[in-house]
């Protein structure tokens, strides 16, 4: 079983990568009630998507597995993993433990 702090501690080592290339006005919070990609979120779809890759490279370090996070995942569905830092977590967690289970994840 994929243990989340591991995974949020990978989210928060990319959310400091990217708060690195960030106004101070739009630096993301490490808590996983922070809002990602949602009309309350600060980030632009460019910040975004160098968060979503920063924490696919992140995952890798850590887990040893590589992810693809965005690609098979439309964050106009109902189960959007990129509402906040808790829910990409949750989605991470759910794609590692399909390929320690042998299914093949996204």
């Amino acid at each position: 079983m994929v243990e989340q702090e591991r995974v949020l501690n990978a989210i928060y080592r990319a959310i400091d990568e990217i708060n690195r290339q960030l106004p101070a006005d739009k630096k993301l919070s490490k808590t996983p009630e922070t809002a990602l990609y949602t009309k309350s979120g600060v980030l632009d779809s460019l910040a975004f998507v160098n968060l979503i890759l920063a924490t696919e490279d992140s995952v890798a370090d850590e887990f040893g597995v590589a992810i693809s996070i965005a690609d098979k995942v439309a964050a106009k569905s109902e189960t959007n993993p990129f509402r906040s830092v808790g829910t990409l977590a949750d989605y991470i967690t759910g794609q590692l433990e399909g390929q320690t289970n042998g299914h093949e994840a996204f």
